[in-house]
């Protein structure tokens, strides 16, 4: 099979899920696909293992490193074949529909990593809080007014970029990108943006970067 006919299956299929969210898919099905998709994406895990209180982050951790040492291409082509064997809609011969959502979908929603910052748990407006709120306007003023580093880093080496790309804050990702981000900034693990764009199924801001010709050749 020619390598870039099986990269066109693969982005195909997984436009078509992130861009339908009323499709129909089982939680034990939602995981498959997010082990596949991680292993094409950022390859094995080797991260730690969530506690046994953090139920979604665990699920999903197991869920990928059961794929440990799969290969890139292998992974895509079960991507692919797993969609098209779910019958949602979506097939390599490109015909296309879908059907409703129902309730055993619920509880793995799109946002796939973990990061440690959260709007309701916002106690001073630094650079970071402010992107996770959403609040381009501030954001713009701690850059320009008060000189914050656009490129600042937290503790697992992510930037204020890389939580806007996560959370799918699109208008944020632009601001910041016209602020001076760096669009391939690398965390600890070596993740870019447009990783995290990609892993929490954030379409919208991933385009942004593609069409800031964020380098796609960066792994972990």
């Amino acid at each position: 099979m020619e390598s870039a006919q099986l990269d066109d299956w693969f982005e195909s299929a997984y436009i078509y899920l992130s861009t339908h969210e009323k499709i129909s898919i089982s939680n034990d099905n939602k995981l498959k696909l997010y082990a596949l998709f991680k292993q094409v994406i950022i390859g094995d895990c080797n991260g730690p293992k969530p506690n046994l209180f953090e139920f979604v982050a665990r699920a999903k951790w197991d869920a990928w490193k059961s794929i440990y040492g799969m290969p890139a291409n292998e992974a895509k082509e079960g991507y692919v074949s797993f969609v098209e064997s779910l019958k949602v809609g979506w097939s390599r011969a490109g015909e296309y529909k879908y059907e409703g959502v129902d309730e055993e979908t619920r509880g793995f929603g799109t946002s796939v990593s973990t990061l440690s910052y959260d709007t309701e748990e916002i106690v001073e407006e630094d650079l970071f809080s402010l992107t996770c709120a959403g609040d381009v306007e501030k954001v713009r003023e701690r850059v320009t007014k008060y000189n914050d580093s656009v490129n600042s880093k937290d503790d697992e080496g992510l930037t204020p970029l890389h939580h806007a790309c996560d959370r799918g804050f699109p208008d944020m990702a632009e601001a910041l990108i016209e602020l001076g981000a760096n669009i391939n900034a690398q965390a600890n693990t070596l993740e870019t943006p447009l990783h995290y764009a990609y892993i929490s199924e954030q379409l919208e801001t991933a385009k942004i970067l593609h069409n800031h010709q964020c380098d796609i050749s960066l792994r972990d």
